[in-house]
Formats: structure tokens, sequence, C-alpha cells
């Protein structure tokens, strides 16, 4: 046998499958007969069986075709492609800071939120405190009426004991002269 070519190499050289090769090589074993052999675990065609292979696999042509008008078009595409790219990573980039900025006025809320509760609190704690001390103040004033109604009873009373001892002075002295004088002056006493 000449020359031997590897089936492996050939179906990647023609873009399909070993395996695609190795079924149409089984399948058609009067056309291959004497042109197949095993090598090292692999099978291999000589030039003959290549000659068969390539008439069912060509080579395949890649015809490239030189058009700037569609080239333009392309990079203007890619650019475009590109620049839009740019705006949704700025966009989401934007929308990133708008997330925090929301979950932050968010966070900013819940704190006012507690504060107003804490403050209410507070105000209901003063305005307790604002009716005790006026009910207090209002104690303290019946407190100080009573005490100077009750100053102003004693000082009557001081008043009235001191007139009354006056007048018991006054008494005395006079049963004391009209017991000191005379039956005549007695009988014409004008007390």
């Amino acid at each position: 046998m000449s020359e031997l070519y590897s089936v492996s190499e050939f179906a990647s050289s023609r873009g399909v499958k070993h395996t695609a090769v190795a079924q149409y090589i089984r399948r058609h074993p009067d056309e291959f007969s004497g042109h197949v052999e095993t090598k090292n675990n692999a099978l291999c065609v000589d030039s003959d069986g290549l000659s068969i292979l390539e008439k069912k696999y060509p080579p395949r042509v890649i015809e490239v075709i030189e058009d700037t008008e569609a080239r333009q078009k392309l990079i203007a595409a890619q650019e475009q492609i590109i620049s839009l790219q740019q705006q949704l990573a700025s966009m989401q980039a934007r929308l990133a800071q708008a997330d925090v900025q929301a979950y932050l006025l968010e966070d900013k809320e819940h704190q006012i939120a507690a504060q107003e509760k804490q403050i209410s609190a507070q105000a209901a704690q003063i305005q307790s405190q604002n009716e005790r001390i006026d009910r207090l103040t209002d104690e303290k004033e019946q407190a100080k009426a009573s005490e100077s109604l009750i100053k102003t009873d004693l000082l009557k009373e001081q008043i009235e004991r001191k007139n009354a001892e006056k007048r018991a002075e006054e008494a005395e002295a006079k049963v004391k002269e009209f017991s000191s004088s005379g039956l005549w002056k007695r009988i014409f006493w004008k007390g």
C-alpha cells in the first residue's frame, strides 16, 4: 500500500465530523476495498481512498467579496453598538446609584419616623409634667391663700386679745380705783 492519510485529519480539513467520514467508509465497502487500513488505532486511507473521499467531501471554498459599502455599514453598526453599550453601562450605573439613594432615603424616612415617635412621646411627657406643675401651682396658691387667711384670722385674734387685755386692764384699774375710793365717791361714781 502506498502513503496513508488519516481519516480524522481529512474530516477536520473538510469541516465534517470524523464519525461521519468513518461511517461513509463502512457503508461503501466495495469502493474502499483495499484502500482502508488501521494504523495505531487510527483509520487511514491510501491515495485512491483519499480521491473517493474528496469527491464525496469536496473542499469548501469561501468566497470573499470586497464590499466597501457593506463594510462601512458594518463599522457604523459596530460603533453604534459600542455607543449603546456605553449608554447602557452609564444607565446601569445611574440605576445602581438611584437604588442606593432610594435605600438611603428609605432609611432616613425610618429614622425620621422613629424620631417623630420619640418627639411625640416626649411631648406627651412634657404635657403631663406641665399639667402636674399647673396642679401644684394651684395647690400652692390655695395654700398661700389659706395661709393668708389664717394669718389674717390670727392677727385679728391677736388684736382682739390685746384689746380684751387692755379692756381687762382698764376694768381692773377701775375696780382698783373704785375699791380704793370712799363711799361717797362710790355712790357718785360715773365710771
